[in-house]
C-alpha cells in the first residue's frame, strides 16, 4: 500500500509541475510563431523557445524581453545560422532584460548584429541586462 501511495504522489507531482513546453519560431510560418517575442510572451518558466535558421529583423525580433521568465531561448542550429539583425536602428538591441530573470534564464546560439544603443545609456547593442543573472552563450 505504501509503495502505491508513493508512486501515486509522484504522478500527481509530475502532473502538477509538468515538463517545460517547447515553442518553435520560424520566419516561414512553419513554427508556432513567426517572431521571437511572441514565443517568449507565450512561454512560462521552464519552457524553451527554439528559433529556426534565418535572419530575424524588425519588431518582435529585436529588443526581446524575457519579462522576468526563467526560460531558454536558443537557435536550432547555432549562431552561424541564426541572426538577430537590429538593422542599426537607434535605440534597439537584440535582447533587453528589464525584469528579474534568474540563473535559469538562458540565451544561446545567436549572432546579434546592428544593435545601436547610444549614450548616455550606452549599455551595448547586443543585449542589455538591467537585472539579468542567467547564461548567455
Amino acid at each position: 500500500m505504501r509503495n502505491g501511495l508513493i508512486i501515486s504522489a509522484m504522478f500527481v507531482f509530475l502532473g502538477v509541475c509538468g515538463f517545460g513546453r517547447t515553442f518553435n519560431v520560424a520566419l516561414d510560418g512553419s513554427g508556432d510563431f513567426t517572431t521571437i517575442q511572441a514565443a517568449v510572451d507565450a512561454a512560462a518558466d521552464g519552457d524553451e523557445v527554439v528559433v529556426a535558421d534565418g535572419t530575424y529583423t524588425g519588431a518582435g525580433n529585436r529588443d526581446i524581453d524575457f519579462r522576468g521568465k526563467e526560460i531558454t531561448v536558443r537557435s536550432a542550429n547555432g549562431p552561424e545560422h541564426c541572426i538577430i539583425d537590429c538593422q542599426n536602428a537607434p535605440g534597439h538591441r537584440g535582447f533587453y532584460m528589464s525584469s528579474e530573470q534568474g540563473f535559469a534564464a538562458i540565451i544561446c546560439g545567436f549572432t546579434i548584429r546592428g544593435g545601436l544603443i547610444e549614450a548616455p545609456r550606452a549599455r551595448g547593442g547586443g543585449w542589455t541586462a538591467v537585472t539579468f543573472s542567467g547564461l548567455v552563450t
